[in-house]
């Protein structure tokens, strides 16, 4: 290896211009597929793909019986039946309604019932009858807030604060942008139609969506340039000089660029997991070069000419940062391990990126290094104080691991313990709407739902009675009756609505609400079912198929957790099962297919996170040439993950999926450092007479690059706490303390570890 990068780096320094010339036709090619992204991703290709049954047949039943992704808006107000709300509402409604995107409008303008008008019964539009007598809408609200399927949902029960639903047309691989577009066109329908936007709320998932694709440009457009100023300030603050600056950022960017054309190859749509590849590709490429920098600043002080200092660096540095690219990239590829589409591309298109910045740090960085003025030496100029700093600061840890190794190990030892004992309390679940920031006005809103109406998270339960009015048989649609009633007796449902609703509503009118409704015999489900086709109502469509051979059923809970959703939808299954034991019982629905995805996703990073820890394993075995130092150097490897188990569990009583996402790049990243010193102390002792003299020499050589290494990672990744989408906020805390604890073990416990000869 060392001869092969002497050779490169030498053939490199001897053709400048080719290669400079082969790097800009690469980078020229990667900024001509820019124009074909597609900033949006639909919710298919993010996170099931094209082969997943389960959403598959999710699709067919949503095609069958309308789509349950919906816009859900609420607007505060004493009485919608009462002007002048009644004529805006009516405006919006119509506006919303004739939007392509919207396949049913459903508000307080469209309820009808069956009633007595007359000797007749007849539909009983409610919007209607306000218009023409005002002096209703008192009875009119207090109807529909006691109304069996409504109350609650369409009007508080308590006020006369109420929504209006737009259901989207059922659709495949519906493009993420869209979702702030109907949004946006549903604020300007409302605001035309005479409410003001601060009066307009929303729920449901079209708007959580509509708010990551936001995040999205912000990851692209504002948290990416913030690292990159960071970076760059902090490159100064630890140089004292701008060259550094310079040669970061022209590797960097030019790694960044290729990265992100990889990923529009591979995908042309950018969702909001891979904006963030030009962030963690910009930090990783800052590492390797900054390493290259400070030894050459180093070498440049000990060897003859310019040349000979930067082949040397390039060199010694290059070996390690060689193992800790395909560490890191290990870390990114563990992350295929998830059956999703979006961290399988994430995982592959960052670990092209580590390559890539490896690649260049050693082709381009030698060349710009060749270019400019020979460098003035570490300590002079005005970076004095600062590495008069590290230097007290790499002279303690040297003294604490030298004279005190054993009480290094033991502390660790015990630190373990309570991080095992920590990650053994967490619990895992996914609540999209807490993954937005508690500022966004998507949260904000959907506070205001939980305290005013019944929730707006649902199970969808399908039974198939398996014949051509199956529904109309009097035995099973009893039984359907019944297990409604047990399901909605759930501590956690609020409300379960289907054709059983409507169906009573019918029957108190046509029979009077003083006679009892269940059991219906054939005869009276006949009837009802007559009246309200006759009438032409549509209110069936979404309960009931064509061919009266199949049953929506709609369960209202008091549940935002995706997993604990999934889990209540395999209840009220089994609920139905038991009661309808001919029919074929689904409980689906996008938030409870999602819980079942998570379970999945868990697995994956599992399996992952196993992958990583054995294959980084086995190169540092192979990279050490030691089965006993590979394997004694994952103690202080594995102690960050342990410790992002240990907070995690601790203090959070319920720890997101995507955590785990956390832990595969901290553990890819966090294990550079480790490397870093392993190398130089093995170059070191076979120098210096005793291991005391080795570790020092190598705290003066490596500890410099780890020390501002972990410096850059922590400022590069803290940036990413000011991001409403807690996902990437979690990486700007999380990660931080990650490299915090990793840099401690490798500045302590390492070379602790080779004085008492642990590791050799």
């Amino acid at each position: 290896m060392e001869r092969l990068l002497e050779r490169y780096v030498n053939l490199v320094l001897s053709h400048t211009r080719g290669f400079l010339a082969a790097v800009l036709l690469v980078l020229i090619a990667s900024l001509a597929l820019f124009p074909t992204a597609n900033l949006g991703s639909s919710i298919e290709s993010m996170f099931f793909g094209e082969e997943h049954h389960d959403f598959q047949r999710y699709k067919e039943l949503t095609r069958q019986f309308g789509s349950d992704e919906a816009v859900i808006v609420a607007i505060e107000a004493d009485n919608p039946f009462v002007e002048p709300t009644l004529g805006k509402l009516q405006k919006a409604h119509a506006a919303v309604d004739a939007m392509e995107d919207i396949e049913r409008v459903v508000s307080p303008v469209s309820f009808s019932r069956m009633g007595l008008v007359g000797d007749s019964i007849k539909e009983r539009n409610f919007s209607e009858i306000a218009s023409e007598d005002p002096t209703r809408a008192a009875d009119l609200l207090a109807e529909i807030q006691n109304d069996d399927e409504v109350g609650g949902l369409l009007v508080a029960k308590d006020s006369g604060t109420f929504m209006l639903i737009g259901k989207l047309v059922p659709g495949d691989n519906r493009d993420a942008e869209n979702s702030p577009r109907i949004v946006d066109a549903i604020t300007d329908a409302f605001v035309a139609s005479g409410f003001t936007r601060e009066e307009v709320r929303y729920a449901g998932i079209t708007p959580v969506h509509a708010e990551i694709v936001r995040q999205s440009r912000s990851n692209l457009f504002k948290l990416f340039p913030f690292v990159v100023v960071l970076l760059l300030i902090s490159v100064f603050l630890m140089f004292g000089r701008w060259w550094p600056v310079f040669v970061n950022t022209i590797s960097a960017l030019i790694a960044v660029a290729i990265a992100m054309a990889f990923s529009i190859l591979w995908n042309p749509n950018i969702n909001i997991m891979i904006t963030l590849v030009p962030c963690l590709v910009m930090i990783i490429s800052f590492s390797d070069v900054v390493h290259l920098c400070s030894a050459y600043l180093l070498e440049i002080e000990h060897r003859e000419s310019k040349h000979e200092a930067i082949v040397a660096a390039t060199v010694d540095v290059g070996q390690a940062c060689f193992l800790t690219s395909v560490t890191t990239a290990v870390g990114f590829i563990s992350m295929m391990f998830i059956p999703t589409p979006v961290f399988i591309q994430l995982g592959a298109v960052s670990a092209f990126g580590v390559f890539v910045a490896y690649v260049l740090a050693m082709t381009l960085v030698p060349i710009l290094l060749a270019k400019i003025e020979t460098p003035k030496r570490w300590r002079e100029g005005g970076n004095r104080a600062m590495q008069s700093a590290i230097d007290q600061l790499l002279d303690l840890c040297a003294s604490v691991s030298t004279k005190r190794p054993w009480l290094v190990i033991v502390a660790s030892g015990l630190a373990i313990v309570w991080c095992v004992a920590g990650a053994s309390q967490i619990t895992f679940e996914t609540e999209f709407l807490k993954r937005l920031g508690p500022s966004s006005q998507v949260r904000v809103d959907q506070d205001f739902f939980a305290e005013t109406f019944a929730s707006t998270s649902t199970v969808e339960l399908y039974v198939d009675t398996g014949k051509p009015e199956g529904v109309l048989d009097a035995k099973t649609f009893n039984a359907i009756a019944a297990a409604q009633a047990e399901i909605e007796a759930h501590p956690q449902v609020d409300k379960v609505v289907s054709i059983v609703n409507i169906m009573k509503a019918t029957h108190q009118a046509i029979a009077g609400a003083d006679v009892e409704f269940l059991p219906l015999t054939p005869e009276a489900i006949a009837q009802i079912f007559v009246v309200l086709e006759m009438q032409g109502i549509d209110a069936l469509d979404p309960y009931v198929d064509f061919s009266r051979r199949s049953v929506h059923i709609t369960a209202y809970i008091d549940e935002g957790g995706i997993r604990a959703i999934y889990n209540l939808g395999q209840d009220f299954a089994k609920i139905l099962r038991k009661h309808v034991p001919d029919a074929k019982v689904e409980g689906t629905g996008f938030q409870s297919l999602m819980g079942d995805w998570v379970s999945d996703i868990v697995g994956g990073q599992r399996r992952g996170l196993g992958f990583s820890l054995a294959i980084i394993a086995l190169l540092l075995v192979i990279g050490f040439r030691s089965l006993r130092t590979g394997l004694v150097s994952m103690i202080p490897n594995v102690l960050p993950l342990l410790a992002l188990g240990a907070w995690v569990g601790w203090f959070w009583d319920l720890v997101d999926t995507d955590t785990l996402i956390i832990g595969m790049i901290a553990i890819g990243i966090g294990v550079d450092d480790t490397i870093h010193f392993i190398t130089r102390y093995k170059l070191e002792r076979t120098r210096k007479d005793t291991v005391d003299e080795a570790i020092r020499a190598t705290f003066h050589f490596s500890g410099r690059g780890i020390f501002m290494t972990t410096f850059i990672f922590t400022v590069g990744f803290v940036p990413f706490v000011i991001s409403d989408y807690l996902t990437i906020a979690f990486m700007g805390y999380l990660l931080p303390y990650c490299f915090v604890v990793a840099v401690v073990a490798d500045l302590l416990l390492v070379p602790a570890l080779f004085k008492v000869g642990a590791m050799k």
